[in-house]
């Protein structure tokens, strides 16, 4: 019975003993977690996180000042506890932080891509009108071979005339603007010539051949001449745009793709949550693509806005035509003329990805700058001068 009693009366003790034992354990921990959210923040990856991550790197230092402040009072145990928090909300903003760093190498390898993709298709386009090239060089060398023993009868000459014409046609619709009327004008000389060779051909028949042949070739040139220098133009803006891909596809983060309405320039995490203001940290990559934009010249530059699926529609696309403004004003500012810039806000209407998850919604959240084919309308006139009285 004794014996029983002073194993109870042990217990209490060793219960005060063991409590103490964890207090310490748990202090001493504690202290070790504060340490190691100094040593953390104060590196050059916290600098970088910090500097890119603001609000979530907040967090984690305001966790860290209410564990200091619990240390201070004595609550060890809360001390290490909040600690713990702060250094486990910091290694999340780094880890976020090399994600992004991810994404962006991602980004510019299928900037990469996209590129020499474009460059394929170009090379493909070529190697194709090479080929095309070929061929019609072969027929007309065909036809006119045809000719040099008609070339002094009256026959021969007006078909030596559609034949030039044809040529001149083609040598001027170098992108084959008018393709189906190009084989017509082709198969009707190639018809007339035939008629002229084919002694079972009557006087009347061989004539009309010949009408049919030269009213081709002479409507060919007359639909192909005056497009000539439009297609010259547009050819050159193409040149340009491919040029522009191949520069904005070195620029990190920036996405850059060819399409039908012009080069589109993605920028993303230029915001911070419900700000229509670009991050102090984030002006220079806009100003990079302001100069980027500098070789445009005179082609107009769209500036969307898009955020992500949100109830509040109209919300959605002020919150997305703010921060076209302000992106719009940051490359006005870096030497883009203001009356080439045009400014729209689609908020939630054109996501590109998932909304349903936060990556989704992250890379909805963007800026997309067009490079259009089509000139910028000419600047404003001046306000008249004031007459001084």
């Amino acid at each position: 019975m004794m014996r029983g009693s002073g194993h109870r009366g042990a217990h209490p003790l060793l219960l005060v003993a063991l409590a103490a034992c964890l207090g310490a354990c748990g202090g001493a921990r504690g202290v070790a977690d504060l340490r190691e959210y100094k040593r953390l923040r104060s590196s050059k990856a916290g600098d970088d996180v910090a500097r890119t991550l603001p609000k979530l790197t907040a967090t984690a230092d305001a966790l860290f000042q209410e564990a200091e402040a619990a240390e201070d009072a004595g609550r060890v145990a809360e001390a290490g506890h909040l600690a713990r928090l702060a250094r486990w909300q910091f290694l999340m903003a780094e880890a976020y932080a090399q994600r992004k760093v991810q994404q962006m190498r991602l980004a510019e390898i299928s900037n990469r891509q996209r590129l020499m993709d474009e460059r394929l298709a170009d090379a493909r386009r070529r190697e194709r009108a090479a080929i095309e090239g070929v061929e019609r060089a072969a027929r007309f060398a065909e036809m006119a071979s045809h000719l040099d023993a008609r070339r002094e009868s009256p026959e021969g000459r007006r078909l030596s005339l559609a034949l030039a014409a044809l040529r001149q046609a083609d040598e001027r619709a170098s992108a084959r603007l008018a393709p189906a009327d190009d084989l017509q004008a082709i198969h009707a000389l190639q018809g007339a010539l035939a008629a002229l060779d084919d002694a079972r051909t009557g006087a009347e028949e061989r004539t009309l051949a010949i009408d049919r042949a030269v009213l081709h070739c002479q409507r060919l040139l007359a639909d192909v001449t005056p497009r000539f220098a439009d297609e010259a133009r547009r050819q050159a803006v193409e040149t340009r745009l491919r040029a522009l891909l191949a520069q904005a596809s070195t620029v990190p983060e920036l996405e850059a793709r060819l399409e039908g309405r012009g080069l589109v320039l993605t920028m993303r995490q230029l915001f911070a949550d419900g700000s229509q203001a670009v991050m102090p940290h984030r002006l220079p990559y806009v100003d990079r693509v302001a100069a980027l934009l500098a070789a445009t010249d005179d082609l107009a530059l769209r500036v969307e806005g898009h955020t992500d699926a949100r109830p509040d529609v109209d919300a959605a696309v002020e919150t997305s035509t703010g921060r076209a403004m302000a992106v719009r004003d940051r490359l006005a500012d870096g030497g883009i003329a203001p009356h080439r810039l045009t400014v729209v806000g689609k908020g939630g209407a054109e996501p590109i990805a998932d909304n349903s998850t936060k990556d989704g919604r992250s890379r909805n959240r963007r800026i997309e700058i067009v490079v259009q084919r089509i000139a910028a309308p000419p600047p404003p006139p001046p306000p008249p001068a004031q007459s001084m009285r």
